[in-house]
């Protein structure tokens, strides 16, 4: 098996086999029959286009792990989204991500555009105590900096794909959950408002 992910995966990869190291030994509780692995991990840093069977991902970094504006030390982490080049269609997936020049080339005419989404401001409400006001008007800091630099909201969404013209868009990881048809309607407006295209939220089970 070959996995292909940023800096970090063989970390995670080696971390996972070796919590299955014992039962693998054991077989699993199946006398004389042990289990080993056979993984090759290639870590990207974003601008790679790899062969993978019959189509090719482009890599690019995005802005998931930027520091925040004066702040110049090195980010810990490095988050990609990646571009599927099939033989019928293009794909992007954006992962998590904030507003990103990146991004933007990468979706560059793309037939399908998967975004992630956040409302910011309805994750930030479920956290505050019943009653409590909504939180002073002051520049956003710690985990409130996190989810408006690191995420996109349904604007932002739709400002890249129309930046990007792409064709089509899909919604999925998003927060908070959709629980009813006029919230869903609500986002698909906000992002139809800057991007006149198809626009989808994803559920369980949908094909594209």
């Amino acid at each position: 098996m070959r996995i292909f992910g940023p800096p970090g995966t063989k970390t995670l990869v080696d971390g996972l086999l070796a919590a299955s190291a014992p039962a693998m030994r054991a077989g699993y509780g199946i006398p004389g029959q042990p289990f080993s692995t056979d993984v090759d991990v290639v870590e990207l840093h974003g601008g790679e286009t790899v062969a993978v069977d019959a189509f090719k991902v482009t890599a690019a970094a995005n802005s998931h792990f930027s520091r925040p504006e004066g702040d110049s030390s090195t980010p810990e982490g490095l988050s990609l989204s990646y571009r599927f080049e099939l033989a019928d269609r293009s794909i992007v997936y954006t992962g998590d991500t904030g507003p990103s020049p990146s991004v933007v080339a990468l979706s560059r005419g793309v037939d399908l555009l998967v975004s992630e989404m956040l409302d910011a401001d309805a994750v930030l409400a479920t956290m505050r105590p019943a009653g409590a006001p909504p939180a002073a008007t002051q520049p956003a800091t710690g985990f409130e900096w996190h989810l408006r630099a690191h995420h996109m909201t349904p604007a932002q969404v739709g400002e890249l794909a129309a930046a990007a013209n792409v064709k089509r868009v899909v919604i999925t990881h998003f927060a908070p959950n959709i629980t009813s048809p006029e919230q869903e309607q609500r986002y698909r407006g906000a992002i139809k408002m800057r991007f006149p295209g198809d626009v989808a939220i994803a559920h369980d089970l949908d094909r594209f």
